[in-house]
């Protein structure tokens, strides 16, 4: 009776792993069928095999002179060689207690030699062997041994990474059926060989008349339009297109992109195509675009200017009103620097204010500007602009031409300050001087003298020449008057023909 191959310690763990590798039941691949050729070559056996020991089965991945692909795991040599440690070597089955009555010893396949290096995995579990086998009693030299153990190794490196591999492809597909993307894969045929759940909603068809399927059937009377696309993709071009789709009832706008699956030779052996729904991020462009519109309409009606620097000094808005000041077009301020439009002398102004805007400061300013039309007098202020970390990009300026304010002002000023007949300083002018130069002669010693004086037989001039000519006398006491005193005194009118001279 033949002896029966011991069982591992770690045999449900073991089992575990080589089914987890996904091998069993494969088709013969090239590169395996290549090891086990070069196997039996450097052993000189007529026959040789990448074995996997199952539950109840011994399964060649490749094989060479072996008459089936898989033998009862109870009578095959190498369900022994997975316990012993590394190799196994039999140079005479006839002779060995364990085999010398095994069916495959007395009957067909005859062994009489076997050697088996091991196969194991990362996590030292021995899954199956690289071995040969001759009819005729034999040894190997160490340099045969050193080669096929060398064979088991790479055999577990590719199990390795076609696991890593089979991993990788199935957390691709993971990806790709959850992401809110239809994603699809068509060959040079222009058949369809991959399709993602959410293609499958776009074409409306279930996956069974969807994958490898004509792009001409799934695509109809689209075709035509998609042409173009899908030959360029072909070509090896990178392709966009976009579309809208009507779905259960409602209008989609599609983006679809086609990106070309080179070979090492740079040839298309197919394309990748994604197609996104951007119904909402249309619609949210097309807010915005009305947002900004409306914006733009609202800034360039506003009788201001208003504009966007960036951290590098440069205009990158602004608006109707500035080109209007400058009397040039927006392509000749948007996009330069604040010194090219403006120039250096008004930049050396702007500069320092700016600077403390980009500190985070509100900065409020005001100045006078020589234009083309004449001398602007212009209130500005200086906002930080900031992001969504409150980090800031720049600064927003709004500058109001106040020329007219300001000459209002100097109006009203001049009312309330001066004399309307003479231009002197009036009586209320004259007291806010009297108590500031009382001050400053407290503060530095200095002294002071007033002068108070009246025109003789005023009312005769009156009346024998009319209001009219008396104050033609008054102006001209007043013009006397200033041309008497030095810079800095100051010659007011009370009422009437009283004047008074400050010294």
């Amino acid at each position: 009776m033949p002896i029966f191959p011991p069982v591992p310690e770690n045999e449900r763990e073991r089992l575990a792993a080589l089914r987890a590798l996904g091998v069993l039941d494969t088709p013969m691949e090239p590169v395996y069928q290549a090891l086990v050729e070069l196997a039996a070559a450097t052993c000189a056996t007529p026959m040789a095999m990448i074995s996997l020991i199952d539950a109840h089965r011994q399964w060649f991945k490749a094989h060479v002179g072996a008459g089936s692909v898989e033998e009862p795991r109870d009578i095959t040599f190498c369900a022994h060689a997975i316990t012993e440690p590394g190799f196994m070597e039999v140079s005479d089955a006839r002779l060995d207690a364990r085999f010398h009555d095994n069916p495959l010893v007395l009957g067909a396949p005859h062994i009489r030699f076997y050697a088996g290096a091991q196969i194991v995995d990362a996590n030292g579990y021995a899954l199956g062997t690289v071995c040969v086998i001759d009819r005729e009693p034999r040894r190997l030299d160490d340099t045969q041994r050193a080669v096929l153990r060398r064979l088991a190794t790479v055999v577990t490196s590719l199990f390795d990474a076609t696991a890593r591999l089979r991993e990788s492809e199935r957390r691709v597909a993971d990806i790709a059926e959850n992401v809110p993307a239809a994603i699809g894969y068509a060959d040079r045929d222009e058949r369809l060989r991959f399709a993602n759940r959410e293609l499958l909603r776009f074409l409306q068809r279930p996956a069974d008349r969807v994958v490898g399927a004509d792009l001409r059937e799934l695509f109809g009377s689209e075709y035509d339009t998609r042409a173009p696309y899908v030959h360029a993709a072909l070509a090896g071009q990178r392709v966009q297109y976009e579309r809208d789709v009507e779905l259960d009832g409602v209008v989609h706008h599609l983006e679809t992109r086609y990106a070309p699956d080179l070979d090492e030779h740079g040839v298309a052996r197919g394309f990748y195509g994604v197609t996104v729904d951007v119904s909402r991020l249309k619609k949210a462009e097309r807010r915005l675009a009305e947002s900004e519109a409306r914006l733009r309409t609202i800034t360039d009606n506003l009788p201001a200017l208003i504009c966007l620097i960036d951290r590098e000094g440069r205009y990158v808005f602004n608006n109707l009103t500035f080109e209007h000041w400058l009397r040039r077009p927006r392509s000749e301020i948007t996009g330069r620097l604040v010194s090219e439009v403006h120039g250096e002398r008004l930049w050396r102004m702007i500069e320092p204010r700016l600077a403390r805007a980009f500190t985070g400061e509100r900065v409020t300013f005001e100045y006078d500007v020589e234009y083309d039309d004449g001398v602007r007098y212009l209130r500005g202020t200086y906002v930080p602009a900031r992001d969504e970390q409150r980090r800031i990009t720049g600064v927003y300026s709004l500058i109001q031409d106040a020329t007219e304010l300001w000459r209002s002002e100097q109006q009203l000023r001049q009312l309330a300050e001066f004399d309307t007949l003479t231009g002197l300083a009036n009586r209320h002018h004259l007291m806010q001087q009297l108590g500031a130069r009382l001050r400053q002669c407290e503060a530095d010693g200095g002294g002071l003298a007033v002068l108070y004086l009246d025109v003789d037989r005023f009312k005769a001039i009156n009346d024998g020449l009319g209001h009219l000519g008396g104050d033609l006398v008054l102006c001209e006491f007043a013009q006397r008057l200033s041309a008497c005193v030095r810079t800095g005194d100051l010659v007011a009118r009370l009422a009437g023909d009283e004047f008074v001279i400050v010294l």
